[in-house]
């Protein structure tokens, strides 16, 4: 059983999360439609516009994207919504969260050996990596790790029954957890970027789900 003070702290915690929530259900309501460009199974080799795809997002080792995050619990109806900052480098991650008004709600910083929660109420919490984390604070599993590749279109290792569009980015894909939990991926929007002189095709809006939990991020921004 959670002590008093394990409630009370899981319930700050969530408070952190819902603070955004109605402008977050807002945002969630305007997602950009899925796709209608028609998928084909991943064919390897004989996909190379697939390839091709892969191979330029395998150098873009620094990016930065801003946006809005739905975390929808599928049991229970429960919705928790953030703003993000998703900075990445190939050693360490820097995720912040954010309100328009209220400024900086929370960090989540993410390297090989650890990632550390912060929030003002809370202090910092740390654990061996983010999923270990997250799943600790929220009591639900949030594959942070899947999210971390799969935000750029990335293919994740792992990853069975992939799908992409016509034009060799990904669009869907099914990856199977640590602890068996089978997640679904659908990126069901991209947008063109210019990074470094370049023209990029990077997600505007991806879901991940399971059978438990369902999460929606819209990409607003990319930066290199």
């Amino acid at each position: 059983m959670m002590s008093a003070s394990g409630n009370h702290r899981q319930r700050r915690l969530r408070a952190v999360f819902n603070v955004v929530l109605v402008l977050m259900l807002g945002a969630c309501s305007s997602f950009i439609d899925p796709s209608n460009r028609s998928t084909e199974n991943w064919i390897g080799s004989n996909n190379p516009q697939a390839i091709a795809h892969q191979k330029q997002l395998a150098n873009l080792n620094h990016w930065q994207a801003q946006g809005q995050l739905a975390i929808i619990n599928r049991l229970t109806g429960e919705r928790d919504g953030l703003y993000f900052n998703w900075d990445s480098e190939p050693n360490n991650t820097l995720i912040t969260f954010s309100h328009p008004l209220q400024g900086v709600l929370a960090t989540l910083t993410i390297s090989p050996q650890r990632a550390i929660w912060w929030d003002e109420e809370n202090g910092k919490i740390s654990a061996p990596n983010a999923d270990n984390l997250v799943a600790g604070l929220l009591r639900t599993e949030i594959p942070f790790s899947l999210l971390q590749k799969a935000f750029t279109g990335a293919l994740p290792s792992g990853v069975e029954q992939v799908k992409t569009y016509d034009d060799g980015t990904l669009a869907r894909a099914t990856w199977r957890s640590p602890s068996q939990q089978l997640w679904a991926l659908d990126w069901q929007a991209y947008q063109p970027v210019q990074f470094a002189q370049q023209s990029w095709q990077l997600p505007a809006q991806l879901v991940v789900a399971s059978e438990k939990v369902k999460i929606k991020v819209r990409m607003t921004e990319w930066q290199p």
